[in-house]
């Protein structure tokens, strides 16, 4: 946490420059810088110690410095040839990239055409280029806005087939765990790559499900806003008891409780959702008090589910436009008076508040954290 609010403080005195319009146009990954990396990779290797195992499959493992190694042959060689490479913690991969990199960091080293990664909930194409002799797929693997692999294949057309390699980052809550260059084991068909840049065309050509950005840069995001709250089916805005039950079923509690001045409030729960509502004295629905997530296969504003890290919800809404508070640090607005984002720390419980102004009155996204992960999303009407 200390880190964290060391950059926001950072980032309130320098903002970060916007580099991306400044850069030259990223070129494509090939067969050749591959194998070249390979080699050198191999190289490396041979100067440092080699031990040698097998994998579940039968094949020969040397394990070294720079890496978990797939080779031909029985015994390390000078001319041995590496099929597949997991890289080590400190190795760096093709173009630099190491473990512990950003999600943007691959973004701009390697092609993407979809910044906005469209696609559907589980994938995105990156980008489709080439044709014969040699075609390059770039895609990513998600779980809603949770990227959970980025790869890049090449099909390198040659006389006996069609040979598939590439890279692929395996990332967590928007970080590389692990890098692998892999180089497939068998040769593939006409008919086989065409199913894949089948696959690839379909996904680029679905429009369902986006990623919302994330930046260290806040002038580049919108505060939290009118749009935010809808999500998993609902419009927190126009939300009804009725609507609820519409988005996610008939409630597993439905209570009513009367206030001191006859007023009602009911208090449904779903599985990890709660919802409050307001009714007058005789049961007449006024207005939805609160909802909280606490399920975290549900999406709130932005994409927002619980086991997020800290920072990858931080960084997905307007911030460092204000100043450093006691205990916290104001992200934009007056950190009083809607609109506003305020950020404040406690000793394990950490929490985050953007309000918006509404036709009437305000709304508040209220979300709660212990050890810097995302334990509740609350939404309440002003």
């Amino acid at each position: 946490m200390k880190k964290l609010f060391a950059l926001l403080l950072c980032c309130l005195m320098v903002m970060p420059l916007a580099l991306a319009d400044e850069m030259e146009e990223t070129p494509v990954l090939s067969m050749e810088e591959l194998e070249m990396y390979k080699e050198n990779l191999w190289a490396q290797a041979m100067a440092g110690e080699i031990i040698l195992e097998k994998d579940q499959n039968g094949q020969n493992v040397a394990i070294t410095t720079v890496g978990d190694l797939t080779i031909t042959g029985d015994a390390p060689e000078a001319d041995t040839y590496v099929r597949n490479a997991r890289l080590s913690v400190h190795q760096p991969g093709p173009r630099g990239l190491m473990i512990g990199d950003s999600l943007d960091m691959i973004f701009q080293v390697y092609p993407n055409d979809n910044p906005a990664l469209v696609g559907n909930y589980y994938e995105a194409t990156l980008c489709i280029w080439g044709e014969e002799p040699e075609v390059m797929l770039g895609y990513a693997l998600r779980n809603g806005q949770r990227i959970t692999e980025v790869t890049y294949a090449v099909y390198n057309w040659q006389a006996d087939g069609i040979v598939k390699s590439g890279i692929t980052f395996h990332l967590d809550q928007g970080y590389i765990q692990q890098i692998n260059v892999f180089t497939a084991p068998e040769l593939m068909t006409q008919e086989e790559v065409l199913a894949d840049i089948n696959d690839s065309a379909a996904v680029q050509e679905d429009d369902e499900y986006f990623a919302y950005p994330v930046s260290e840069n806040g002038a580049a995001l919108d505060p939290f806003c009118r749009e935010d709250l809808v999500f998993s089916g609902m419009d927190f805005y126009a939300l009804t008891p009725d609507k609820a039950i519409t988005a996610l079923g008939n409630a597993q509690v439905d209570e009513w409780n009367q206030d001191t001045d006859g007023t009602w409030l009911r208090l449904m729960q779903w599985d990890g959702i709660t919802l409050i509502a307001k009714y007058d004295t005789e049961k007449k629905f006024s207005s939805v008090y609160s909802l909280t997530i606490t399920n975290e296969e549900v999406e709130g504003p932005r994409g927002l589910r619980t086991g997020d890290y800290i920072d990858m919800v931080l960084f997905r809404f307007r911030h460092s436009e204000g100043s450093a508070v006691e205990n916290g640090v104001i992200l934009y607005g007056d950190g009083e008076n809607a609109p506003f984002g305020k950020i404040t720390y406690g000793t394990d419980t950490d929490t985050l508040v953007y309000t918006e102004k509404l036709d009437q009155g305000s709304v508040m996204l209220y979300l709660t954290f212990n050890n810097d992960i995302l334990q509740e999303i609350q939404l309440f009407n002003n």
